[in-house]
Formats: structure tokens, sequence, C-alpha cells
């Protein structure tokens, strides 16, 4: 009988741990389906193709063909420098231009001035030209005032004309080095200025960059 009782008494002992911590058969599905996924994804990450990405200038391979990215980019720069040089020699062109404008007319000035105490002298008439000569004067005053003003900014631009130039010469000396090592035509072990035109590639890509002139 006490042997009966204690069997029993196990047997409930067992039945009540099960009820107490029953196993939900979703979770256990969803464990599996996690695994699954994951171990998928780690197979496609494993089996993926690394995908380059374009360079910066492979956009003008062929019109540039069969200068490669490294001359490219040399070519860009020197047609950078050259654009900026050209600008700044246009505008040191205007700014003379305007100071020999103005010159000028003090020029125009100085001899109305002269003609005007000639005639002051010969008239005796000092009273009438000399309202005329004083305000000639001070037009030429007003007039040279402009011109210090006009010779300050042409220094600065023959400033800014120099360090352009600087630059230019730099970037066109890295261009002549790259173009030397690359040269297949003999345009640049000739004498004298190279002939870029016979380059292969050259015009057609710096026009890509600068409309002006390579020269």
């Amino acid at each position: 009988m006490k042997l009966s009782i204690t069997l029993l008494s196990s047997i409930l002992a067992v039945c009540s741990v099960t009820i107490a911590n029953p196993v939900d058969p979703s979770s256990t599905m969803s464990a599996e389906a996690s695994t699954s996924t994951a171990s998928t994804s780690a197979t496609s990450t494993g089996e993926s193709t690394s995908i380059t990405a374009p360079g910066p200038y492979d956009q003008y391979l062929a019109e540039c063909s069969p200068i490669g990215e490294d001359g490219i980019l040399l070519i860009q720069q020197y047609a950078d420098a050259k654009r900026k040089y050209d600008e700044a020699n246009r505008m040191v062109r205007r700014k003379r231009s305007k100071i020999h404008k103005e010159e000028k007319k003090i020029l125009g000035l100085k001899e109305e001035l002269d003609s005007m105490w000639t005639k002051a002298w010969r008239t005796r008439n000092a009273s009438y030209y000399g309202k005329k000569i004083l305000e000639t004067e001070f037009q030429i005053e007003d007039i040279n005032k402009i011109i210090e003003g006009l010779k300050e900014q042409l220094d600065e631009m023959q400033n800014e004309h120099s360090r352009r130039h600087r630059r230019l010469v730099e970037s066109q000396s890295k261009l002549h080095d790259y173009l030397l090592e690359h040269d297949t035509t003999g345009a640049m072990t000739t004498d004298g200025p190279p002939d870029l035109k016979s380059i292969p590639g050259f015009m057609k890509c710096f026009g890509i960059f600068y409309k002006g002139s390579p020269w």
C-alpha cells in the first residue's frame, strides 16, 4: 500500500512539472525559422559578388581614349589653370584699356588748357578764360584720381595674374611629363613646343574641360 502511494506521488510530481512548463509549439517553429533565415542570409552574403563603383573619370574615357584616368586628371587640372589664366589676361587688358582712355582724356584737356591760356593772354580777357581754365584743371585733377584708382586695381590684377601663371606652368609641367612618358607618336620628343594636336585623344579631352585654346 505504501509502495503504491509512493509510486502515485512520483507520477503526480512529474505530471505537475510538465503542466507548469508546457512547450509552446509556435516558439519552437519560430526558433527554427530564425535559424533557417540566419543560415540563408549568411549563405547569400557569402555568395554575393562585390561591385566596383565607377571612377570619377569613367565618363570621359571614351572621348579621351587612349589617355587613361591619370592623364585625364592632369588634362582637367591644366584646362582649369589655362581658363583662369586666360580670364586674368582679359581682366588685365580691359583695365589697361580703361587707363589708356582716361589718359587720353587728360591729354585732350591739357591741349584745351594750353589753348585757353594762349587766348586769355592774347585777348587780355583773363576773367572770361580764367573760369574755364579752373574748370578744366579740376577735370584733370578728377581724372587723375580715377587713373590712380584704376592703377591700384591693375596692380592687384597683375599679382593675381602672376599667381595664375605659376599654377599654369606647374600643371603644364606635370602634364608634359605624363604625355612624354606615354607618347607613342614622337610629338613630345621634337625640338620646340610639343605638337599637342598630334597626341591621340588630347584635343577632344581638353575640349571637355575648356573650350579655349590649350596654347
